[in-house]
């Protein structure tokens, strides 16, 4: 994670001579400001932020929005907390960006749509990056994933994920990381899955589980276009189906798709 959190010698050491609600808003501040470094080209704001002692930073309403994009699909993302495990001590903020040692998503909602040509707009929040910093544990809580499809004119909601991700220790080839997580949605009952991520390289290598899986036409509809006789016949057989099914699954490769 690329948060952390610039805060100068001075504002911190007017912050802690002023009081606390001033150096939430210091911390407030260098988070909007860091935030936008990180995404040049989009919108960033943050409601508010406040040490809680012997913890970490706590922050609150954290709105990333591409103002090009149509009102509707503006704001990508919204997340309602988000709590940053590091030192809170004076001296410690004084001396640079604080060390995170985890985070925690609190709520989030992310909007992805597909455009008509087949660009995602949240292309730019997946973007991979150079290098970087160790990965650190991080956990999401209630999370919601909208997905709107342009051109099907189809949209599909999974709610209520829940995702831990732990780096692996040890592992040649550092950047490595285990994940696992549940969620449940409008076209299936519950889902789980597990695996290894490569945050930096978009790499992934996942396993997993749908109880009550939805088949119908729309979800026909959704299927990724492809080529080749094998597809075709693949597509046709599926499109027969009707009712609900759990399946096990597994899947690995690149988050290439987003990237393009």
């Amino acid at each position: 994670m690329r948060w952390a959190l610039p805060v100068t010698v001075a504002g911190v050491v007017a912050a802690g001579a002023i009081g606390s609600s001033r150096l939430g808003e210091e911390v407030r501040t260098r988070v909007q400001q860091r935030l936008a470094q990180e995404f040049p080209t989009l919108s960033v704001q943050v409601q508010g932020a406040s040490l809680v002692e012997g913890e970490g930073i706590v922050v609150r309403g954290v709105s990333i929005i591409d103002p090009s994009l149509p009102k509707e699909s503006r704001q990508m993302l919204w997340i309602e907390e988000v709590r940053l495990a590091c030192s809170t001590n004076l001296t410690d903020l004084i001396a640079g960006a604080p060390r995170i040692s985890a985070v925690r998503l609190r709520r989030p909602v992310l909007h992805a749509v597909r455009q008509a040509d087949g660009g995602w707009t949240v292309a730019g929040l997946m973007k991979r990056r150079a290098g970087g910093a160790p990965i650190v544990p991080v956990a999401v809580d209630d999370a919601t994933l909208f997905v709107d499809d342009l051109s099907r004119q189809q949209r599909a909601v999974v709610r209520q994920i829940t995702l831990e991700m732990q780096p692996e220790e040890g592992v040649a080839g550092a950047g490595w990381a285990t994940v696992q997580g549940t969620a449940a949605g409008d076209l299936f009952e519950r889902a789980n899955f597990s695996g290894r991520v490569a945050v930096a390289a978009g790499t992934f290598d996942l396993q997993g589980a749908v109880q009550s899986l939805e088949l119908t036409p729309r979800v026909v509809g959704m299927l990724p276009v492809a080529a080749g006789q094998t597809a075709d016949a693949v597509r046709d057989r599926i499109a027969g189906l009707r009712g609900r099914i759990s399946m096990d699954w597994q899947a690995a490769g690149v988050l290439s798709a987003l990237q393009d």
